[in-house]
């Protein structure tokens, strides 16, 4: 299943210029993983069946905070929570639980990370999908 086909149940908030994303990277010091980004592209930030998941916006000072905001949200726990700099946290998973990726991984699979490990190992994460599109599946299939 893709968002595609439950566009019903989201909310985005719209397409995202790539250079506002190659800024993004920049900043953050690393590489979006493809279909990540693709998604940033294509939809910025939203709510997927439930699930907010970071992006962009178009128009907005991405270092200062904004709810969905990916660089904000990045950068605020990597300083005040010690997230690892190699993962980027791209959703909110509830109860203190981000979905994240990990950005020297070509693969990209999605891992749960919490304020509460700090500067876990990567290999200490528990992986709950092989990549975002299997993430979104996941979401639209099992509602996690």
């Amino acid at each position: 299943m893709t968002i595609q086909q439950n566009i019903d149940n989201c909310r985005f908030n719209g397409k995202i210029d790539s250079d506002v994303i190659d800024n993004i990277e920049k900043l953050l010091g690393i590489n979006l993983p493809r279909n990540y980004r693709d998604f940033i592209e294509i939809y910025g930030s939203g709510n997927i069946n439930g699930f907010d998941f970071f992006g962009a916006y178009p128009n907005v000072d991405y270092q200062n905070g904004a709810v969905l905001n990916i660089l904000w949200r990045n950068m605020d726990d990597r300083n005040n929570y010690g997230l690892n700099p190699k993962l980027l946290l791209i959703g909110d998973a509830t109860c203190g639980d981000y979905f994240c990726m990990d950005t020297e991984n070509l693969n990209s699979p999605i891992y749960l990370w919490n304020t509460s490990l700090g500067n876990e190992k990567i290999s200490d994460l528990e992986i709950i999908a092989t990549d975002f599109n299997n993430l979104i599946e996941k979401i639209f299939k099992e509602q996690l």
